[in-house]
């Protein structure tokens, strides 16, 4: 038996020269949408049946099936990870020991997908640390849109941190208007530790 696989298809009933002749495809907006859906549907089903996986990623314990060439394809961080894995000649496993298992559950779903279901401080840490720009913009549009007083704290060091400008700058509005409430809460205390926000916040605040 030969040990090539041949890919077959019926014989043709048409002249090779007929069959190979191209007409220039001109897809609408409409088409291109339901191709794209239809390619995250079926890669997002493809991380949950763990189909010809040939990396695992361990989270809290928990390992996650996945594949690396579509991981490679997503993150550039990841794709240097595995390259250094290979030269290495290490096994295909990836520690991550300080996200927390839903939030790389999450991450690595968007990867395959495009589609986030909760965003969070420490997802948008995670889309930074492995430079996934398309959750981080996810994350940014979401998390202005969740800023509270309990929360616009921690929020402006996550976006100093993470290099969001956009969201820093939302979030410095939003603590300074609402800032004779957020100096009450417990976090309030992290800013001590950011003398850069301080000073925006500070200069904000003069313009209340």
């Amino acid at each position: 038996m030969s040990s090539i696989v041949r890919a077959l298809s019926p014989v043709p009933s048409l002249p090779v020269e007929t069959l190979r002749s191209s007409v220039r495809v001109n897809a609408n907006n409409q088409d291109n949408e339901a191709n794209l859906k239809e390619l995250a549907s079926d890669l997002g089903s493809f991380l949950g049946r763990s189909t010809l996986t040939d990396v695992i990623v361990y989270a809290e314990g928990q390992a996650i099936h996945a594949h690396k060439a579509l991981l490679a394809a997503r993150s550039p961080v990841l794709q240097a990870l595995f390259e250094r894995i290979s030269k290495e000649n290490r096994p295909n496993v990836i520690l991550i020991n300080d996200l927390s298992c839903e939030v790389v559950q999450e991450m690595i779903s968007f990867l395959y997908s495009g589609k986030v279901n909760i965003v969070s401080l420490e997802l948008l840490t995670a889309a930074e640390r492995y430079s996934i720009k398309g959750l981080k913009r996810i994350c940014t549009k979401n998390l202005v849109k969740k800023l509270t007083m309990s929360t616009c704290v921690d929020t402006l060091i996550a976006s100093h941190v993470n290099k969001c400008p956009d969201l820093e700058t939302e979030a410095v509005k939003y603590t300074a208007k609402n800032w004779k409430y957020v100096r009450r809460e417990k976090n309030c205390a992290n800013l001590y530790n950011w003398p850069l926000l301080l000073v925006r916040l500070i200069d904000s605040l003069a313009k209340v």
